[in-house]
Protein backbone atom coordinates (compact mmCIF):
# COMPACT_ATOMS: atom_id res chain seq x y z
CA UNK A 1 0.00 0.00 0.00
CA UNK A 2 1.68 3.55 -1.02
CA UNK A 3 1.02 5.81 1.57
CA UNK A 4 2.78 8.62 -0.06
CA UNK A 5 -0.63 10.12 -0.73
CA UNK A 6 -1.25 11.63 2.22
CA UNK A 7 0.51 14.29 4.20
CA UNK A 8 3.60 13.75 6.14
CA UNK A 9 1.89 13.57 9.75
CA UNK A 10 -0.78 11.05 8.67
CA UNK A 11 1.52 7.84 7.59
CA UNK A 12 1.25 4.61 8.86
CA UNK A 13 -0.85 3.33 11.33
CA UNK A 14 -0.17 2.91 15.02
CA UNK A 15 -2.39 1.99 18.00
CA UNK A 16 -3.87 4.70 20.13
CA UNK A 17 -5.87 5.33 22.97
CA UNK A 18 -9.13 6.46 22.10
CA UNK A 19 -11.39 8.29 25.66
CA UNK A 20 -14.79 9.32 24.58
CA UNK A 21 -16.39 12.32 26.25
CA UNK A 22 -19.86 11.56 26.86
CA UNK A 23 -20.68 15.04 27.71
CA UNK A 24 -19.30 16.85 24.82
CA UNK A 25 -19.58 13.92 21.94
CA UNK A 26 -15.58 14.34 21.03
CA UNK A 27 -13.45 11.92 20.31
CA UNK A 28 -9.92 12.45 21.34
CA UNK A 29 -7.18 10.59 20.40
CA UNK A 30 -3.86 10.01 22.24
CA UNK A 31 -0.61 8.36 20.47
CA UNK A 32 0.58 5.73 22.04
CA UNK A 33 3.87 6.68 21.27
CA UNK A 34 4.26 10.09 22.56
CA UNK A 35 7.30 12.55 20.77
CA UNK A 36 9.71 13.60 23.11
CA UNK A 37 12.63 15.87 23.64
CA UNK A 38 10.92 19.07 22.45
CA UNK A 39 11.53 22.30 24.04
CA UNK A 40 9.71 23.53 27.07
CA UNK A 41 6.38 25.27 25.57
CA UNK A 42 6.75 23.78 22.08
CA UNK A 43 3.49 22.24 21.25
CA UNK A 44 3.88 18.48 19.69
CA UNK A 45 2.04 19.20 16.16
CA UNK A 46 2.30 15.24 15.63
CA UNK A 47 0.88 14.15 18.82
CA UNK A 48 -2.35 15.67 18.86
CA UNK A 49 -2.97 16.24 14.96
CA UNK A 50 -5.25 13.41 14.08
CA UNK A 51 -8.87 12.68 15.57
CA UNK A 52 -9.88 9.33 13.56
CA UNK A 53 -7.86 6.08 13.09
CA UNK A 54 -7.65 6.36 9.54
CA UNK A 55 -3.58 8.21 9.87
CA UNK A 56 -1.11 8.27 12.30
CA UNK A 57 1.77 10.71 13.13
CA UNK A 58 4.42 8.39 14.97
CA UNK A 59 7.00 8.31 12.49
CA UNK A 60 6.27 11.96 11.25
CA UNK A 61 8.92 13.53 12.89
CA UNK A 62 11.43 10.97 11.97
CA UNK A 63 10.30 11.27 8.63
CA UNK A 64 10.92 14.71 8.49
CA UNK A 65 14.41 14.56 9.55
CA UNK A 66 15.18 12.02 6.97
CA UNK A 67 13.53 14.58 4.10
CA UNK A 68 15.72 17.46 5.37
CA UNK A 69 18.85 15.20 4.92
CA UNK A 70 17.60 14.57 1.56
CA UNK A 71 17.02 18.14 0.66
CA UNK A 72 20.65 18.94 1.48
CA UNK A 73 21.85 16.53 -0.67
CA UNK A 74 19.87 17.28 -3.76
CA UNK A 75 19.76 20.97 -2.94
CA UNK A 76 23.79 20.30 -3.74
CA UNK A 77 23.05 18.48 -6.94
CA UNK A 78 20.93 21.45 -8.24
CA UNK A 79 23.05 24.16 -7.76
CA UNK A 80 24.30 23.68 -10.77
CA UNK A 81 21.19 24.10 -12.42
CA UNK A 82 21.02 27.75 -13.34
CA UNK A 83 23.97 29.37 -15.45
CA UNK A 84 23.74 32.78 -16.40
CA UNK A 85 19.73 32.46 -16.87
CA UNK A 86 19.97 28.88 -18.70
CA UNK A 87 19.36 25.81 -17.59
CA UNK A 88 22.81 24.23 -16.20
CA UNK A 89 24.94 22.88 -19.67
CA UNK A 90 21.42 22.53 -21.73
CA UNK A 91 22.23 23.51 -24.99
CA UNK A 92 18.21 23.45 -26.70
CA UNK A 93 16.13 23.21 -23.99
CA UNK A 94 15.20 26.76 -22.42
CA UNK A 95 13.59 28.89 -19.48
CA UNK A 96 10.21 29.27 -21.52
CA UNK A 97 10.10 25.64 -22.39
CA UNK A 98 10.42 24.27 -19.38
CA UNK A 99 7.54 26.84 -18.23
CA UNK A 100 5.76 25.54 -21.34
CA UNK A 101 5.83 21.96 -20.29
CA UNK A 102 5.35 22.58 -16.66
CA UNK A 103 1.60 24.29 -17.75
CA UNK A 104 0.96 21.00 -19.95
CA UNK A 105 1.95 18.49 -17.07
CA UNK A 106 -0.16 20.68 -14.70
CA UNK A 107 -3.42 20.15 -16.99
CA UNK A 108 -2.36 16.31 -17.06
CA UNK A 109 -2.35 16.10 -13.27
CA UNK A 110 -5.52 18.03 -13.06
CA UNK A 111 -7.33 15.39 -15.65
CA UNK A 112 -6.43 12.56 -14.05
CA UNK A 113 -7.13 13.64 -10.68
CA UNK A 114 -3.75 13.69 -9.15
CA UNK A 115 -2.75 14.93 -5.55
CA UNK A 116 -0.79 18.26 -6.05
CA UNK A 117 1.90 16.96 -4.66
CA UNK A 118 2.38 14.03 -7.27
CA UNK A 119 3.01 17.39 -9.51
CA UNK A 120 5.42 19.04 -7.34
CA UNK A 121 7.53 15.40 -7.43
CA UNK A 122 7.24 15.63 -11.25
CA UNK A 123 8.99 18.64 -11.55
CA UNK A 124 11.84 18.03 -8.62
CA UNK A 125 12.45 14.68 -10.75
CA UNK A 126 12.46 16.57 -14.22
CA UNK A 127 14.37 19.84 -13.09
CA UNK A 128 17.29 17.25 -10.86
CA UNK A 129 17.29 15.13 -14.35
CA UNK A 130 18.13 18.32 -16.04
CA UNK A 131 21.06 19.38 -13.92
CA UNK A 132 22.54 15.90 -14.50
CA UNK A 133 22.06 14.79 -18.57
CA UNK A 134 21.49 16.92 -21.65
CA UNK A 135 18.16 16.67 -23.07
CA UNK A 136 17.10 17.10 -26.19
CA UNK A 137 13.99 19.36 -27.63
CA UNK A 138 12.12 16.40 -29.03
CA UNK A 139 12.25 14.30 -25.83
CA UNK A 140 11.63 17.13 -23.70
CA UNK A 141 7.87 16.15 -23.07
CA UNK A 142 8.66 12.24 -23.06
CA UNK A 143 10.57 12.75 -20.44
CA UNK A 144 8.56 15.68 -18.47
CA UNK A 145 5.55 12.57 -18.78
CA UNK A 146 7.70 9.89 -18.19
CA UNK A 147 8.23 12.15 -14.40
CA UNK A 148 4.85 12.58 -13.79
CA UNK A 149 4.09 8.98 -14.04
CA UNK A 150 6.92 8.30 -12.28
CA UNK A 151 5.60 10.61 -9.47
CA UNK A 152 2.19 9.42 -9.63
CA UNK A 153 3.27 5.34 -8.47
CA UNK A 154 4.88 7.32 -5.93
CA UNK A 155 2.38 9.18 -4.39
CA UNK A 156 -1.43 8.07 -5.72
CA UNK A 157 -2.53 4.71 -4.78
CA UNK A 158 -3.15 4.64 -8.67
CA UNK A 159 -0.88 5.88 -10.85
CA UNK A 160 -2.57 6.95 -14.70
CA UNK A 161 -2.60 4.35 -17.64
CA UNK A 162 0.45 4.72 -19.88
CA UNK A 163 -1.96 4.54 -23.08
CA UNK A 164 -3.98 7.54 -21.51
CA UNK A 165 -0.43 9.54 -20.89
CA UNK A 166 0.55 8.79 -24.48
CA UNK A 167 -3.21 9.83 -25.66
CA UNK A 168 -2.32 13.29 -23.94
CA UNK A 169 0.55 13.54 -25.76
CA UNK A 170 -1.09 13.26 -28.98
CA UNK A 171 0.73 10.33 -29.60
CA UNK A 172 4.03 12.43 -29.97
CA UNK A 173 6.01 9.09 -28.41
CA UNK A 174 4.75 5.45 -28.08
CA UNK A 175 4.23 3.36 -24.65
CA UNK A 176 7.17 1.79 -25.58
CA UNK A 177 9.51 4.72 -25.41
CA UNK A 178 7.36 6.45 -22.27
CA UNK A 179 8.45 2.89 -19.66
CA UNK A 180 12.21 3.07 -21.50
CA UNK A 181 11.83 6.52 -20.34
CA UNK A 182 11.14 5.53 -17.02
CA UNK A 183 13.22 2.88 -16.46
CA UNK A 184 15.85 5.00 -17.40
CA UNK A 185 15.15 7.61 -14.64
CA UNK A 186 15.10 5.17 -11.89
CA UNK A 187 18.60 4.11 -13.28
CA UNK A 188 19.77 7.94 -13.14
CA UNK A 189 18.73 8.25 -9.62
CA UNK A 190 20.16 5.07 -8.42
CA UNK A 191 16.80 3.59 -7.85
CA UNK A 192 16.01 6.40 -5.19
CA UNK A 193 13.47 8.70 -6.87
CA UNK A 194 11.51 9.63 -4.01
CA UNK A 195 12.56 13.54 -3.14
CA UNK A 196 11.02 16.22 -0.90
CA UNK A 197 9.22 18.35 -2.56
CA UNK A 198 8.73 22.05 -1.49
CA UNK A 199 4.81 21.23 -1.23
CA UNK A 200 5.95 19.26 1.80
CA UNK A 201 7.90 21.17 4.01
CA UNK A 202 4.97 24.02 3.60
CA UNK A 203 2.22 21.40 4.58
CA UNK A 204 4.23 20.45 7.23
CA UNK A 205 5.30 24.41 8.48
CA UNK A 206 1.69 25.42 7.68
CA UNK A 207 0.40 22.65 10.50
CA UNK A 208 3.18 23.83 12.69
CA UNK A 209 2.21 27.63 12.30
CA UNK A 210 -1.45 26.99 13.03
CA UNK A 211 -1.87 28.95 9.42
CA UNK A 212 -5.50 30.69 9.27
CA UNK A 213 -7.11 29.61 6.11
CA UNK A 214 -5.97 32.60 4.20
CA UNK A 215 -2.38 32.37 5.21
CA UNK A 216 -2.62 28.56 4.28
CA UNK A 217 -3.59 29.59 0.98
CA UNK A 218 -1.38 32.78 0.39
CA UNK A 219 1.59 29.70 1.27
CA UNK A 220 0.53 27.50 -1.00
CA UNK A 221 -0.35 30.06 -3.46
CA UNK A 222 3.28 31.42 -3.01
CA UNK A 223 5.15 28.45 -3.54
CA UNK A 224 2.87 27.28 -6.59
CA UNK A 225 4.62 30.76 -8.40
CA UNK A 226 8.08 29.03 -7.15
CA UNK A 227 8.15 26.24 -9.03
CA UNK A 228 7.49 28.83 -12.17
CA UNK A 229 10.84 30.11 -11.20
CA UNK A 230 14.26 28.20 -11.92
CA UNK A 231 16.56 30.02 -9.91
CA UNK A 232 14.01 28.76 -6.58
CA UNK A 233 15.29 25.46 -7.77
CA UNK A 234 18.67 26.22 -6.64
Amino acid sequence: MILANVTPSEHLHHKEFINHNSDSNITQIKPFVLMCGLPEGVIDIDSVDNKTLLYDTTYASSIHRSKRQQETRYQNANNSIIKNGNIGSQTEITPKMRTTLMDWLLEVSDNHKCHVNTYHLAIQIMDHTLSLINVKRGTYQLLGCACLWLAAKLVELHAPQVENLVYAAECCFDTDALISCEQKLIKLFEYKPLMPTRYYFIMRYIKAGQFTLIEENLAIYLIELSVYDITFQK
